[in-house]
């Protein structure tokens, strides 16, 4: 497991408090035995910090609601656990929004496209993000509609964004 930031800082205090606990019991092992109960319990609650930090779970799947708005990464999962339904992100299929401080005629569109899976049957589901042709942001299988919402990062220049930078806001509705 790769902790993140926040693991990271309290993986080094622990690592401090262990070094800061051994140099100190050399130092006041004969002096002060209420000290070396002081250091003790800030030795075992660095431990239990540690324990806790790196017991967080990373997996690549996300549990939504139906009708409410979540986030996917491409090839991440969503899986609506009551309803026997998932959606995962493919691949951004094409990408010609206008970036950020560039002129342009038109603003662009995003294509995305998502692997839906109902009771078992997986169905490819291509969506477009364009501003002119709103309705091209939603497609339906069976009875789910999905719909994107927002597609990020926005270019900020002519250059290709890689797929794993990609993350999207989506809404399932029934």
């Amino acid at each position: 497991m790769q902790p993140s930031l926040p693991n990271f800082v309290i993986l080094w205090a622990v690592f401090l408090i262990t070094h800061s606990y051994l140099y100190a019991k050399l130092l006041l092992f004969t002096l002060n035995t209420k000290a070396m109960k002081n250091l003790s319990f800030l030795f075992l609650l660095g431990i239990s910090l540690t324990l806790f930090a790196c017991s967080k779970n990373n997996d690549s799947e996300t549990t939504p609601v139906i009708n409410q708005i979540f986030q996917l990464e491409v090839s991440e999962t969503a899986t609506f656990s009551d309803l026997n339904l998932s959606v995962t992100a493919d691949q951004v299929v094409e990408d010609n929004r206008c970036p950020a401080f560039a002129n342009c005629i038109m603003a662009g569109w995003v294509t995305v496209l998502f692997q839906f899976e109902v009771d078992g049957t997986t169905s490819p589901v291509e969506v477009t993000l364009n501003p002119v042709k709103p309705q091209d942001a939603e497609a339906t299988v069976g009875e789910y509609t999905i719909r994107l919402v927002t597609v990020n990062p926005y270019p900020q220049d002519s250059n290709e964004m890689n797929q794993e930078d990609y993350s999207f806001s989506l809404v399932v509705e029934k």
